[in-house]
C-alpha cells in the first residue's frame, strides 16, 4: 500500500492487530467458520496418515488434492459472512454488503487508478500508541484465547520492542516476520507418470467428496498411488 500511494498516509496501518479489533474477530470467525476444520485435518494427516510437511511431494499432493476444496470454503463463507448482520454500538444492525452498497450510492466509489484526490482526515490523536483499541472488546476472553493460540507471540514482543523508542511511528517494526510461501512443483519427471497419477487419483470414489473422513482416504490412496509411481520411476 505505501509502495503504491506514498508513505505517510495512513494508507496502511502498521503494528499489532489489537489497533484493529474488527480484524481480530474477523479472523476468529474465519477461524471458526472452516479455518480450524482444515488446521485439524492436515494435523491428523501429519500425525497419523503419513504427512510428511518437510517432503515437497507431500506438500505439492495436499495442494494438488484439497487447495480448490479450501478455496470453496473460504469463498462460500466469505459470502455468508458479507451477508449477515453485524452488531455494532452505537450503530443499526446491517450486513457487511449493504454496508458497503450504501456507504458507495452516499459517498461514491474511490478509484485509486483513476487518480481521484484523497481527503485528509484532521484528528488529534492524544495517544497513538493505543489509537484504535477498543478496550471493551479486547477484554473478550474468547478473542484474547484466539489471539494468543494463533499469534507468534515472538513478533508481539519484536514489535513492542521496536516501538519503545518512537511511540507514536506509524512505521513497520525493524525486524518484521515474514511470510515466504515456496513453490511446489509435480514430482514426476516425465508426461507418462503425470498422466498415470491422474488416472490413479481419478478413480478414487471419494475424490470430490466434502466430507472430511472421506477426505482422508482420499489423501492415503493418492499418496500410495504418487509412491508407487515415484517408487517403480526410481
Amino acid at each position: 500500500m505505501e509502495r503504491e500511494f506514498g508513505a505517510d498516509r495512513g494508507s496502511y496501518i502498521w503494528g499489532r492487530s489489537v489497533h484493529n479489533i474488527r480484524i481480530e474477530r474477523l479472523w476468529r470467525d474465519v477461524t471458526g467458520g472452516f479455518g480450524h476444520k482444515w488446521w485439524d485435518f492436515f494435523t491428523h494427516l501429519e500425525l497419523v496418515y503419513g504427512l510428511n510437511p518437510d517432503y515437497n511431494a507431500h506438500v505439492w499432493l495436499l495442494h494438488y488434492l484439497f487447495l480448490p476444496s479450501v478455496n470453496q470454503d473460504a469463498l462460500e463463507w466469505a459470502e455468508t459472512w458479507n451477508n449477515h448482520d453485524l452488531i455494532m454500538r452505537n450503530a443499526r444492525q446491517d450486513s457487511p454488503h449493504a454496508m458497503f452498497f450504501f456507504t458507495a450510492l452516499q459517498r461514491g466509489i474511490y478509484n485509486p487508478e483513476g487518480g481521484g484526490p484523497v481527503r485528509a482526515v484532521e484528528e488529534q490523536i492524544p495517544d497513538p500508541v493505543t489509537y484504535g483499541i477498543d478496550w471493551e472488546d479486547l477484554a473478550d476472553d474468547e478473542l484474547l484465547r484466539h489471539h494468543a493460540r494463533y499469534n507468534d507471540p515472538l513478533g508481539e514482543e519484536v514489535y513492542e520492542i521496536d516501538q519503545a523508542d518512537e511511540p507514536s511511528s506509524n512505521r513497520p517494526p525493524q525486524f518484521a516476520n515474514p511470510i515466504e510461501i515456496p513453490e511446489f512443483y509435480p514430482p514426476f519427471t516425465s508426461q507418462q507418470q503425470v498422466d498415470l497419477f491422474n488416472e490413479a487419483v481419478d478413480l478414487i470414489p471419494e475424490r470430490f467428496s466434502r466430507d472430511m473422513g472421506e477426505r482422508k482416504q482420499l489423501w492415503m490412496q493418492a499418496l500410495n498411488a504418487l509412491n508407487a509411481i515415484l517408487t517403480v520411476s526410481a
